[in-house]
């Protein structure tokens, strides 16, 4: 046996000593990645939310949802940019007959930070499909409903995805947005940018009035439906 032959498992033994602790030193310094990030993204939340107005947020079922409103407004003071929109229209069928929904996607962009985003509206959402006829309620077929608020319905829903994500503003609490921010109350299902279609893909609960031919207000309840679709959207 030769003397090179020897020293084989010696300098096999301290190549993977080597290895290990390099190995260790990326766990660690990824662990450290990961804290600096998780300290900046509470900081950019806090900051998010002192920017917010009480009206910004509505409570569902106990928890805080950001409106259309309030996502537009961080979207312009962060700096957040959305490209490559997307449109697409789909069609469906349910027991009620056939149906459809646009949906819209984008690449959100923030702080070197790429995001894939997706917002969609359906023609079943009762929003823009009831109507009253004195104390009756009449739901439009999907052939009477106006495309156009449908796409920009989901152009919002996409927007709020993206500011709530980004900005780390999903499952916070009541509390919580109150030591953020103290001027922030907890706000009943209220009227929502109606004519901006201001609509979330969160389970939000807007509560609209809609007006009928006889001048008088009638409440409604709605709650958006939403999808997972592949899709090319232009804008």
């Amino acid at each position: 046996m030769t003397p090179e032959q020897n020293g084989a498992p010696e300098a096999i033994s301290a190549e993977l000593v080597a290895i290990e602790r390099g190995q260790q030193l990326k766990t660690q310094e990824a662990i450290a990645e990961a804290e600096r990030r998780a300290e900046l993204l509470a900081r950019i939340t806090i900051a998010a939310v002192k920017r917010t107005y009480p009206q910004d947020w509505i409570d569902f079922q106990g928890s805080p949802y950001l409106s259309s409103a309030g996502a537009e407004r961080l979207r312009t003071l962060f700096g957040l940019s959305i490209t490559d929109l997307e449109t697409k229209r789909y069609e469906e069928r349910d027991k009620e007959g056939v149906f459809w929904f646009f949906v819209v996607t984008g690449t959100a962009h923030w702080r070197g930070d790429d995001f894939a985003m997706m917002g969609t509206c359906s023609s079943r959402d009762l929003f823009f499909r009831t109507r009253y006829q004195g104390n009756d309620k009449v739901l439009l077929p999907a052939d009477e409903v106006d495309p156009t608020n449908i796409v920009k319905a989901a152009y919002s829903n996409m927007v709020a995805n993206a500011v709530t994500r980004i900005l780390g503003l999903r499952d916070l609490t009541w509390d919580q947005l109150k030591d953020f921010n103290p001027g922030t109350q907890n706000q009943a299902d209220d009227f929502i940018d109606v004519e901006a279609a201001a609509i979330s893909d969160t389970p939000e609960r807007i509560k609209v009035q809609v007006k009928d031919d006889d001048g008088q207000k009638h409440p409604v309840h709605w709650r958006p439906q939403s999808g997972v679709h592949e899709v090319k959207f232009e804008r």
